[in-house]
């Protein structure tokens, strides 16, 4: 015997997907209705569903990390005749825990005292490794000794090129501008007795175009130039 409800089906012309059997009886119980809501599975569901949650996960993934380094240029500044004589080693420099770690730093003002950093950009070296491999290149290409070496050069020296990185971050001011950070305390020492012949904080405060962390980038690769260039000139007056 045909079904109520199939007959009904074929009245209306449904397509040709399966229904829900208890919606078309509710309805049929109640004599022939104007419309019926017939609830379809269509084939189409499954498809449909897989785009859909492939959407909404797509919408909530992470964005993807961003790992950015320092070009090694060489100085603007070369010195006539190397103010060292001998071979000028550049150790790694101290920093606090935040400056030591590979992400980018930033602070929201210049009264903030806290420093945060970016969960998804980073240096492909710590900021006191590259402030390191900076002035290693730039130092020499500056002639500011016979040679410049790192620790790793396993080469002996006469002075050592140390310090203590105080600041490598952004520094976010009113009106979405923003500046980079960077300061360190620097010494020059012989490197036999380790005495100290000169120690001296030095500062570049760099202004770049907007607050994201690209323009930031940008600011740290123009201020390590003109950090070494001040470098240069800083060892130039002690010698």
């Amino acid at each position: 015997m045909r079904r109520p409800y199939d007959l009904l089906a074929r009245q209306h012309r449904c397509p040709p997907y399966s229904y829900s059997e208890s919606t078309v009886r509710h309805a049929t119980e109640r004599g022939r209705p104007k419309f019926v809501m017939l609830v379809w599975r269509s084939r189409l569901f499954l498809p449909l569903a897989g785009i859909l949650a492939g959407l909404i996960a797509a919408c909530g993934q992470a964005p993807r990390p961003v790992t950015y380094s320092i070009p090694v240029t060489e100085a603007e500044i070369v010195m006539s005749r190397p103010p060292i004589e001998g071979v000028l080693m550049v150790e790694a420099f101290s920093a606090d825990d935040v400056l030591a770690g590979r992400k980018l730093a930033w602070r929201a003002g210049p009264e903030d005292l806290e420093i945060r950093t970016y969960a998804y950009h980073s240096w492909n070296e710590s900021p006191p490794r590259l402030l390191q491999t900076h002035l290693r290149t730039c130092l020499d290409s500056g002639n500011i000794a016979s040679s410049v070496v790192v620790p790793s050069d396993r080469v002996q020296s006469d002075y050592i090129l140390g310090g203590t990185l105080r600041h490598f971050e952004q520094q976010k001011v009113g009106d979405g501008g923003a500046v980079v950070d960077i300061a360190v305390d620097i010494y020059l020492a012989e490197r036999r007795s380790r005495r100290i012949l000169w120690r001296q904080p030095l500062t570049i405060m760099q202004g770049v175009a907007n607050q994201t962390p690209e323009a930031a980038v940008d600011g740290f690769i123009a201020g390590l130039d003109d950090l070494c260039d001040l470098v240069l000139t800083t060892i130039a007056e002690h010698q």
